[in-house]
């Protein structure tokens, strides 16, 4: 857990990303994308400072701001 936190060469601290299990698959969110995955099926949803606060409301029950996604 802590390499996944701080190092350098992670890609949790190279670049955003946020993932996580549901019901009926995984969540996972970069700064582009949103993909969902159900019983093998992958759905993309563009990530837009518009949006993103909804999506990780929404998938992740977060309600940060982040601000390279504001921009």
């Amino acid at each position: 857990m802590k390499y996944n936190q701080t190092n350098p060469n992670s890609v949790f601290v190279k670049r955003l990303v946020i993932t996580m299990p549901t019901e009926k698959g995984r969540a996972t969110m970069s700064q582009n994308h949103l993909t969902l995955t159900e019983k093998g099926e992958k759905r993309k949803i563009n990530v837009t400072s518009d949006n993103y606060r909804q999506l990780l409301k929404t998938y992740f029950n977060l309600d940060v701001e982040i601000q390279r996604l504001e921009t």
